[in-house]
């Protein structure tokens, strides 16, 4: 009689099948005790770690399930494990304008913080506040801070690279200055060579091997102990060497695979596990070509590739010589998108190499050639039924710029959720709303925040109702014509959390784009009065009195911002500068902020600004003409000044 595993509450198989362990599964997690152990020690005495390997070979799993538990807390101060894309379901349209991948990283690292108030920080700031916290009631202690799958920096949408260099530049910056860190970075190979050229620390390296036979026989037969079951005389070993083909190593994903298929196979009144229940039940064959159908079938769903002619394109060109690479082209390989080469290789089909002319795949296993010339697409989308795992999918979908991923995501969560989970129905509808505004369709994100914002009324969540009502004020402060109506949705989003500090910086914003200058400063005011160096507060009236003319007051604000400045924080330098005639100490900032931002209303009339106080009034016409037409465009205070400056230069000009 096999012994139900439980795992919060919910029944769990002994084997994880495709998806990386979890830190609270290391009692399933064998065979990779050696590794575990050599790691732990390394992150606790290097400053700079990498770990890496190919893909599938198990990095996320071995740090979650292996290298976290033997971490003595006690001694240590240990960070839950990081991710630059942002996982937490928080609308962003009420976030300030920030850097994707810092944010990402630092709530991750810092779950139970308002996403509102992690923005306006830089990687240094946080992680001192952390190691002050570790150390408060002893001597100095290493902080062990982890960033898993750090090739997600390089999966972003167009137009993230200059947040790319500034996260690095933080990264490097917070190794550099923080003496007491410990940082380890998970890293696939193929993306080493990127990653070494541009961390300023020489770092350590380790890298991760597939399974061998006897760690790969630990891996199949341990996690069955205390089940009910276990296997026969030799059939773990055979599963094991069945799995190893001739390269004689066996890759953790093919063997997680096929046991939680085995494992599901199996009647309940079996319990020793012989070879003729593996053949009969889920042989080692038909689970690899059901998984290849699987994995087809998913990557293709919703990317405008069929499943049976991926199908027929991976058995053309990956079984007939499975050792020969396939070279990736510029955007397209041998007719198909590079994209669903990515996402095959993200869920463990094919593996990247980097060799001297660029990319190169292979089948992530040799194994998989036999099996990939029986399977069959498999007719459904899914890969499992979490529908928690979609949800996240679709966050980091959306966070890459994939719209079209991000929302067939989206519809397997709902496919595979319990109709009265509220939440999850309320996060999705966030979400939606998050993708409704990317795609800049903003009444249709606004209708998908407010109906986010009543299903977490239901549930009492006032935090999450405050942050969706302040996204959907921000998606309607687009329409001139809704000034009342965004007010009293801003006041009500502030209202509910008055000690939020950041939702009070979005209210004085509000208040100053609208024309409310007065009520704006008194807000922002009290704001810094509570935290004098929230970096929020300061851009925010700095900004503002830049526009009102305060030069001096707006400089003593923008000169005390710390870490990221978006290009409106920049321009509004630029234009400070430029009214104090030091206009070559601004002009970086003022080229940079019109080249990240060049369409966007606000940044063009600060620069229209800065070109008229220099006397340029040629470019400072063209500036503000452009200014008039912009998106996001201006609001009816400031598309007046543009209008003003527009006619006043162009006479001068013209003169």
């Amino acid at each position: 009689m096999t012994i139900p595993l439980m795992t919060n509450g919910v029944y769990q198989g002994p084997y994880v099948g495709q998806r990386p362990f979890r830190e609270d599964e290391d009692s399933r997690f064998f065979g990779r005790r050696q590794e575990s152990s050599t790691i732990a020690d390394a992150w606790r005495k290097q400053r700079l770690l990498i770990l890496h390997g190919p893909s599938g070979v198990g990095r996320t799993s071995l740090l979650r399930a292996g290298v976290l538990p033997l971490i003595e807390l006690g001694a240590t101060g240990v960070l839950p494990v990081g991710r630059v894309t942002r996982r937490r379901v928080f609308p962003s349209a009420a976030l300030p304008e920030h850097n994707p991948y810092v944010l990402g990283l630092l709530a991750s690292w810092s779950p139970a913080d308002s996403v509102g108030r992690l923005a306006g920080l830089t990687l240094t700031e946080f992680l001192k506040r952390q190691g002050d916290r570790a150390s408060m009631f002893s001597e100095p202690v290493p902080l062990l801070a982890a960033v898993d799958q750090i090739e997600e920096l390089l999966d972003g949408p167009p137009g993230s690279q200059s947040h790319r260099d500034e996260f690095l530049t933080q990264l490097n910056e917070a190794v550099a200055k923080l003496p007491e860190l410990r940082l380890l970075i998970v890293a696939r190979d193929t993306d080493l060579p990127w990653l070494r050229d541009r961390l300023q620390l020489s770092p350590a390296l380790i890298r991760m091997e597939p399974l061998d036979h006897a760690a790969a026989v630990e891996a199949v037969s341990r996690p069955l102990h205390h089940t009910g079951r276990w296997f026969a005389g030799d059939t773990a070993a055979e599963i094991a060497a069945d799995l190893r083909g001739a390269t004689q190593v066996i890759e953790p994903a093919l063997l997680q695979v096929v046991c939680s298929r085995l494992w599901e196979a199996l009647p309940a009144e079996v319990e020793a596990i012989t070879m003729a229940d593996v053949g009969e039940r889920a042989g080692v064959d038909r689970s690899l070509a059901a998984f290849c159908g699987e994995v087809v079938e998913y990557v293709t769903d919703g990317r405008g590739v069929s499943a049976p002619s991926l199908m027929t394109w991976l058995q053309q060109h990956f079984t007939r010589s499975a050792a020969e690479p396939v070279a990736e082209g510029e955007s397209e390989t041998r007719g198909m998108p590079n994209g669903l080469l990515r996402a095959l290789e993200d869920r463990h089909l094919l593996k990247a190499e980097l060799q001297r002319d660029g990319r190169v795949y292979r089948l992530q296993h040799e194994r998989l050639a036999g099996p990939l010339l029986q399977a069959r697409p498999a007719g459904r989308a899914a890969l499992d039924t979490d529908s928690r795992e979609h949800l996240e999918a679709a966050a980091v979908a959306l966070a890459k710029g994939l719209w079209p991923e991000a929302e067939r995501e989206l519809r397997l969560a709902v496919q595979f959720g319990e109709e009265e989970d509220l939440r999850l129905q309320a996060e999705v509808e966030c979400l939606w709303g998050d993708i409704a505004h990317a795609r800049k369709d903003h009444e249709r994100a606004g209708k998908h925040y407010r109906e986010a914002a009543m299903l977490f009324e239901a549930l009492q969540d006032t935090f999450a109702v405050a942050w969706l009502l302040a996204a959907a004020g921000a998606v309607l402060l687009r329409d001139e014509e809704r000034g009342a109506e965004v007010m009293a949705v801003m006041r009500s989003a502030a209202d509910r959390l008055p000690d939020d500090l950041s939702l009070q910086v979005q209210l004085g914003r509000t208040l100053w784009l609208l024309g409310r200058d007065d009520a704006a400063k008194a807000i922002l005011g009290g704001v810094l009065a509570a935290d004098a160096a929230m970096p929020q507060a300061l851009r925010a009236r700095g900004e503002m009195l830049a526009d009102l003319g305060d030069v001096r007051a707006a400089l003593a604000d923008l000169h005390r911002v710390r870490g990221y400045r978006p290009p409106t924080t920049r321009a509004a330098h630029a234009l400070v500068l430029s009214a104090l005639s030091r206009e070559g100490e601004g002009e970086n900032d003022l080229l940079s902020a019109l080249g990240d931002a060049p369409e966007h209303g606000l940044v063009l009339l600060y620069a229209a600004r800065a070109r008229a106080a220099q006397g340029d009034h040629a470019e400072a016409a063209a500036l503000a003409r452009r200014a008039l037409t912009a998106d996001p465009p201006l609001l009816p205070a400031q598309r007046e000044k543009a209008l003003q400056l527009s006619r006043s230069v162009s006479g001068g000009f013209q003169s």
